[in-house]
């Protein structure tokens, strides 16, 4: 709602395959729809001026579809926003060094917490609690982000990252300016081309 209110937006619209979670955005004044992203989204061609996605393509499992349903439902000339873990931060690369899972996933199991941060509260030998969408499938590195939005036609205006283990706040900014590839989190905006051959 914050995003809509600072962009303007008159009608947003919200889609998500959990029950209580359409529930809870058609109370906030969302038109909701519930769907599976993995599949053709229930909205139309070059409907929609900006698609916001935050945490959610990393548990996508087919990726092509997904930016593919952002192309087409987008008008022309317009953005997404997409926000999402980075598997190249360093506290990944850190993992893969001592021979773990990535912290940021892809996660291997949709009961049990094997390859979480250690200090993540998921980062137990216990049952996992959350259901199976809720499983890191995809966890894209930077370039490869903008490698996939690239090859279905978005053009990548910017791209910034956000947290860097294990340095606190202050510090962290400065590095994700320097060196936004190796950073926790990534977001980029991208838009699709207002001439399309």
């Amino acid at each position: 709602m914050n995003i809509a209110k600072h962009i303007g937006a008159t009608k947003i619209i919200g889609i998500d395959l959990d029950d209580k979670k359409v529930e809870k955005a058609r109370r906030n004044g969302m038109v909701t729809a519930k769907a599976d992203l993995n599949g053709k989204w229930p909205l139309d061609d070059d409907s929609v001026d900006v698609v916001f996605a935050n945490q959610v393509i990393e548990h996508i499992v087919d990726i092509d579809n997904f930016v593919g349903e952002i192309f087409r439902v987008l008008r022309r000339g317009g953005y997404v926003l997409i926000c999402t873990e980075n598997l190249a931060s360093w506290h990944n690369i850190f993992a893969l060094l001592l021979g773990d899972q990535p912290y940021s996933g892809p996660h291997v199991s949709i009961r049990y917490s094997i390859g979480h941060h250690p200090l993540h509260p998921q980062a137990d030998d216990g049952i996992y609690s959350n259901i199976a969408i809720t499983k890191h499938n995809t966890v894209m590195a930077y370039k490869a982000l903008k490698k996939i939005l690239r090859v279905y036609g978005f053009r990548v205006e910017k791209i910034t990252g956000s947290g860097y283990y294990p340095f606190p706040r202050p510090i962290a900014r400065f590095l994700c300016r320097l060196d936004p590839a190796h950073s926790h989190f990534l977001t980029v905006k991208s838009r699709k081309p207002r001439n399309i051959d």
